[in-house]
């Protein structure tokens, strides 16, 4: 009895070593969010930048284009609409979580990890009703004129679900306030007169986010051999890490015409 013991013994000793060293390969890490294609901003090739190093550039601190000012892990955290609960987000929006707007047509930018043939947009008023709803296969979209307008003084929620939001949860809400009728008289004087430079500018220092990107892309389309233009479009996608990826492409391609000079 007691032979039989030992063996039983070493034998429950052994299964679990043989199972620690036999432990089955790490699953492949999760698909990494790809940069959208737009008409003024397109990934590097892999093949010319694959075995770069990163650019590394100077981080300009611009406080202000976030202003939620809960940590990174808290901002954000609620689905709207017919986003799965529980389920992980499968499209990423590329804007600060809490913001202030000046135009009354934002762009808005979003990438998606999963693949699909259309995006559906939602916006949303203050009260959590859907104000506005279409479908689009691009990776952005101009808030059109033909739509409810915005209202100054108003804050609205935004989000994108792939396909019909069955691919998973979808993506977590950003949200922005449109400027108030006073705040958007004063800019309007300060704008009055501005080239598109100057505005770029003025937004920037106002810390407008969807009105400086949407102003630096034009004015991108137009210019794309200017490569302080990137630079300081970089410079506001540097400042919330939702868009730190797209900072890096442009700081990238910055480099690339300064270098061709």
């Amino acid at each position: 009895m007691k032979s039989l013991l030992t063996v039983f013994i070493a034998a429950l000793i052994w299964l679990p070593l043989q199972q620690t060293t036999q432990s089955p390969a790490s699953p492949p890490p999760a698909k990494t969010p790809t940069q959208p294609p737009t008409q003024a901003q397109t990934a590097p090739k892999e093949s010319s930048t694959a075995t770069k190093p990163s650019v590394k550039h100077v981080h300009v601190h611009m406080e202000g284009f976030e202003l939620d000012k809960k940590s990174a892990s808290q901002a954000g955290n609620t689905q709207v609409g017919s986003a799965t609960r529980g389920a992980g987000p499968t499209v990423f929006l590329y804007a600060p979580h809490l913001t202030k707007v000046y135009t009354l047509t934002p762009t808005f930018y979003w990438t998606s990890a999963v693949h699909t043939k259309a995006f559906v947009f939602r916006l949303y008023d203050a009260e959590g009703e859907v104000g506005y709803e279409t479908r689009t296969p691009d990776f952005s979209l101009q808030y059109p004129t033909s739509a409810p307008p915005l209202e100054p003084g108003q804050t609205y929620v935004w989000n994108v679900l792939a396909g019909l939001g069955l691919l998973g949860g979808g993506s977590l809400a950003a949200e922005f306030s449109v400027l108030s009728p006073e705040e958007r008289a004063v800019l309007e004087k300060e704008l009055a007169g501005a080239d598109a430079m100057k505005r770029a500018a003025i937004f920037t220092d106002k810390r407008l986010w969807y009105d400086a990107i949407q102003a630096y892309t034009e004015i991108i389309a137009q210019h794309p051999e200017m490569a302080d233009l990137y630079e300081k479009r970089g410079n506001i996608y540097d400042q919330i890490p939702a868009t730190q990826d797209l900072a890096q492409a442009d700081f990238e391609k910055a480099d690339e015409l300064r270098a061709k000079k």
